[in-house]
This record gives structure tokens, sequence and C-alpha cells, in this order.
């Protein structure tokens, strides 16, 4: 028992630091993909808004 208990640590171990390493990279990565995502579609929308609202006050009659 204490053998299986002493290899199931060492193979944690093993995997902790790269796959850690890596791990931390991807989610580092995705999260800032999903950052800039909702940036750039905000900043869309704001340009939509401007540009409709000065279309609006441009247009005779209003």
């Amino acid at each position: 028992m204490s053998e299986n208990y002493r290899h199931h640590h060492h193979h944690h171990h093993h995997i902790d630091e790269s796959e850690k390493f890596k791990l931390k990279n991807l989610s580092a990565q995705k999260r800032r993909k999903i950052i800039a995502n909702i940036t750039f579609t905000t900043l869309c929308v704001i340009a939509i808004v401007i540009i409709i609202f000065v279309i609006w006050l441009y247009m005779p009659g209003a």
C-alpha cells in the first residue's frame, strides 16, 4: 500500500511542473483571446451606436 502511494505521489509530482506551466499558459492565452473578443465587440457596438446617432442628427426633419 505504501509503495502504491509513493508511486502515485511521484507520478503526480512529475506531471506537476511541466503540465502546470503548459495549462497556465493555455488558460492565459484563452483568457487573453476572450478579453480581446469582448473588447472588439464592445468597441464595434459603440461605433455603430455613434454612427446611427450621427446619421439621426443629420437627417432632415430631426
